[in-house]
């Protein structure tokens, strides 16, 4: 009879660890689960972090366009201003007494553009 008490003592015992491995694989499946959860959440935030850039940039560079436009109608109105001076000298040398007809077009596009949002 002792020996069935032994093997009762080792059943109970191999029921334990068993029991305890469960609890341990559980454990270790809750934890896989979190990281998983944690890393969908990290991809999230580097993805609106990405779009976010992507964004940054296009306004960036939508900011440079703007700009450039900016700078070449600048430099469009001043080679119209000095045309339109060089007409003005001309005809007041011609003593004509009025502007010019070319002079009068470009006051006509100076004024458009004035009015213009850009």
């Amino acid at each position: 009879m002792p020996r069935f008490l032994e093997l009762k003592d080792d059943l109970a015992t191999l029921e334990s660890r068993i029991e305890k491995l469960r609890a341990d694989v559980d454990a270790q499946k809750e934890a896989i689960e979190w990281f998983q959860e944690k890393s969908r959440d990290i991809e999230e935030s580097i993805r609106e972090a990405e779009r976010g850039y992507r964004k940054e940039m296009e306004t960036w560079d939508n900011l440079k366009n703007d700009r450039a436009k900016i700078a070449a109608e600048k430099k469009q109105d001043l080679e119209l201003r000095s045309t339109m001076v060089d007409l003005v000298r001309r005809s007041r040398r011609a003593e004509w007494g009025y502007l010019a007809p070319e002079a009068k077009m470009l006051e006509l596009i100076l004024l458009q553009r004035k009015s213009s949002p850009w």
